[in-house]
């Protein structure tokens, strides 16, 4: 059973632009709400590619978000989950956290390290998970079990369909039979409406989904109201090889871009090096030079806030996410839940010489040793440093948190390099 809210009582919206209210918030002029909703729909379509697009806009990831002592918000606004081997215990850790007294005598590293602010004054009201979908790695079909296998109530950007982003109260849409909270949390613009209608204190969003994640954590998420950070890593000399090919064919994505055809490989690399450190750290839009400070607050987050997947094993990591969050189903639905999975993760396919992602697109392979991966490699030393904790992470996890695991820590450490 589901250890988060319950969504019954919630407000469920028609699917037209009038509703009843579950949070009022003034209402816009006309002319404010055309406006927001053309920016709204027109970005929603694009801007889970944006940080990887060659038409990104500039603007600070740290926006207007709410601080704690100067702290980043990751640290912050996300709720420690280390120690714990279920939501529920980070929720109530969260809710009645241990004074700094208390921590350091327990031993508590991860409030020792944050100087005891952690505390009773800083309690969190509300914990919701947050998938972090990282582009090329395995996330979209993350997204369709939390959708379709698990049927949560999910923010992403299906709730502003049929008008609802013009809406002034929150609530919860249904479409295809799933439902949706009524925001947009994949673009900007989106992720700010989201934080003004009060998302993460409405507790309507089994999960929230967001790509640029530094901005969502910022902006829709506070220390009275956290989030359980969890996702899907892939090797990033894969992930880039990945989204270098796909954009250059996917003429169905708006950031489609015949013209990177013309640069090689170790030129985009260059033009787009450590995506994965950046976006962590919010130095993505516009991009800034990184440091080792900002590689050491990435691997913090990774070992203290959230819990970990690898696309190596992307099936297992969504079984760890639906034990750790509780969404097991009931026996007389499991089944269908099954089917679902299956559906889901099928096998990927393989020929010589061509590597294809759960997307089923297919691209050449870049081989480890060659001049062209070294190449690469060296434009993103972040990212790969970042990658390799990050696997010991995941280990270290399925050792502490999901003991039950069967697939051999040799096998992943395998994959690492």
């Amino acid at each position: 059973m589901s250890i988060l809210p319950t969504i019954s009582a919630a407000p469920v919206l028609e699917q037209s632009p009038s509703v009843s209210s579950a949070r009022r918030r003034p209402a816009a002029t006309s002319a404010v709400r055309l406006a927001a909703s053309f920016v709204l729909l027109a970005s929603s379509a694009f801007l889970l590619l944006s940080s990887d697009s060659d038409t990104l806009s500039s603007g600070s990831a740290s926006g207007s978000g709410r601080y704690l002592g100067g702290r980043d918000p990751l640290l912050t606004n996300l709720a420690d989950l280390s120690g714990t081997k279920s939501a529920a215990e980070t929720i109530e850790r969260a809710k009645n956290p241990p004074s700094a007294g208390d921590a350091a005598g327990a031993g508590d590293e991860g409030a020792k390290a944050e100087g005891g602010e952690e505390s009773e004054e800083h309690a969190a009201e509300t914990v919701t998970p947050l998938y972090w979908h990282i582009y090329k790695a395995g996330g979209t079909s993350v997204k369709s079990v939390l959708t379709f296998c698990l049927d949560l109530t999910v923010a992403s950007n299906f709730g502003v369909m049929k008008g609802h982003d013009l809406d002034t109260e929150i609530g919860v849409m249904q479409a295809g039979g799933h439902s949706y909270v009524n925001v947009d949390t994949i673009s900007w613009p989106g992720i700010d409406r989201a934080a003004e209608l009060g998302l993460a204190e409405s507790s309507l969003a089994d999960v929230v989904v967001s790509p640029p994640i530094h901005n969502a954590v910022n902006k829709i998420f506070s220390p009275s109201h956290r989030a359980m950070l969890f996702t899907v890593f892939r090797h990033p000399i894969d992930r880039l090889v990945s989204q270098y090919y796909y954009l250059q064919e996917a003429s169905w994505e708006s950031t489609y871009n015949p013209d990177i055809a013309k640069e090689t490989l170790g030129e985009y690399a260059k033009k787009y090096n450590n995506r994965l450190t950046r976006q962590f750290v919010g130095k993505d839009v516009p991009m800034k030079p990184l440091t080792e400070s900002d590689l050491e607050l990435a691997k913090e987050v990774v070992r203290t806030r959230m819990i970990v997947g690898l696309m190596t094993d992307v099936e297992g990591a969504v079984h760890r996410f639906v034990k750790y969050f509780g969404w097991e189903r009931p026996d007389g639905d499991a089944d269908r839940y099954d089917a679902c999975m299956i559906e889901q993760f099928n096998p990927k396919e393989k020929e010589h010489g061509v590597a294809m992602d759960g997307n089923r697109h297919k691209h050449p392979k870049l081989e480890k040793g060659t001049a062209e991966w070294e190449e690469v490699a060296k434009e993103n030393d972040y990212d790969l440093s970042l990658y390799r904790y990050i696997v010991e992470v995941y280990e270290e996890q399925g050792r502490t948190m999901f003991t039950e695991d069967k697939k051999s820590l040799g096998e992943t450490a395998a994959t690492v390099s």
